[in-house]
Parts: C-alpha cells; sequence; structure tokens
C-alpha cells in the first residue's frame, strides 16, 4: 500500500504526463503555500506582487450609446511565478475588469476609472459569470476596507434589482446581510 505522499507524487506525475505541464511546480506554488494573492491594474499594466503563476483573463470594456458596458476585448495573460508587472496588450476601455472569466484565484484590484465604470454600470455586464466576478472585487474591498460598508449597500441597492442571476442575488445579499450590515 502506497503512502499518502506516495499517493500524492503518483496523481501530480500522472496529471504532469497527461497535460504536458510542470504540475509538481504548480503543487509547490500552490498547495505547499499559504495566503493569496492580489492582482492589481497600474497604469495599463497588471500587477502581480506574489509568488504564484496565474493565466488570468482581463475584460476590456467599452461604453456603449446608452451609457452600459460592453466587452470588445479580453486578453488571456500568463503570469508565471515570480512575474511583477506585465503590460496589459489591449488599448484603453472604459473598465479592465481583472479575472473575467474567473480562471484563478487571487484578490483583485482594479484602476480607478475602472472602478468607476463599475459603480456606474455594474448592470450593463452582459455575462453574468463577468457581474459575479465584478461583485467579487466588490465584496473583497470591503472586506479589505477599501470601499465603505455604506458605499457598498448604495451599489447593491442601484444594480441588484437588474440583476437575472438567483445565484449572484442571494450571493450579494447574503453578503450585504451578514457580513455588510451584521458586521461593518
Amino acid at each position: 500500500e502506497l503512502s499518502e505522499r506516495a499517493r500524492a507524487r503518483s496523481l501530480l506525475d500522472a496529471l504532469a504526463e497527461a497535460s504536458g505541464r510542470d504540475v509538481h511546480a504548480w503543487a509547490r506554488s500552490w498547495l505547499r503555500t499559504t495566503g493569496t494573492d492580489t492582482l492589481r491594474i497600474v497604469d495599463g499594466a497588471l500587477e502581480h506582487p506574489g509568488d504564484r503563476p496565474h493565466l488570468v483573463a482581463v475584460g476590456g470594456y467599452d461604453r456603449t450609446d446608452d451609457g452600459g458596458l460592453v466587452r470588445t476585448s479580453m486578453p488571456l495573460v500568463e503570469l508565471p511565478e515570480g512575474t511583477q508587472r506585465v503590460p496589459l496588450p489591449s488599448g484603453p476601455h472604459a473598465l479592465l475588469l481583472v479575472n473575467d472569466d474567473d480562471l484563478t484565484f487571487a484578490l483583485t484590484r482594479l484602476d480607478p476609472a475602472s472602478d468607476a465604470a463599475l459603480a456606474e454600470s455594474l448592470a450593463s455586464l452582459e455575462r453574468p459569470l463577468s457581474r459575479a466576478v465584478a461583485w467579487t472585487h466588490l465584496r473583497n474591498r470591503v472586506r479589505d476596507a477599501d470601499l465603505a460598508p455604506l458605499e457598498h449597500l448604495a451599489l447593491v441597492r442601484r444594480h441588484l434589482p437588474h440583476e437575472a442571476s438567483t445565484a449572484i442575488v442571494d450571493g450579494v445579499l447574503g453578503f450585504a446581510r451578514r457580513a455588510v450590515v451584521d458586521r461593518y
């Protein structure tokens, strides 16, 4: 019978063979470290002060005639281990939504223009996954004392009545009730 360590190594070996990727390095970076990386937009670049590798989609959104937001680009940005800053390949947008397709596990921080665009037009994001990523970004800003609880509640009041996804409504209302109202 194999030990727990031997079974884990065997699983990682099989995953590495099937994927053609260095799964052992991934395990060192992700399974044997603590904390959460923060990916932030600064001056048109994606900053990555953490040590884990990430593959992240950055949705570029432009304004529509009615003031909404429409995604016009979504480059995939690969952040190898130890990468500190990567220029974003797309041009200027009203909103740059980091981790738009929810491909990685990291906190996100947007540039001030993107945060303002979300505050104004979050409900206009077409894809439910993009809206969920945006609400998660806002939730984490409240938890990190980067967004005032009353500002968060104002965003809930403004955008949640337009939300069609019950999963998003349940998550946003749950956080607003249990964390924002009860704790903050």
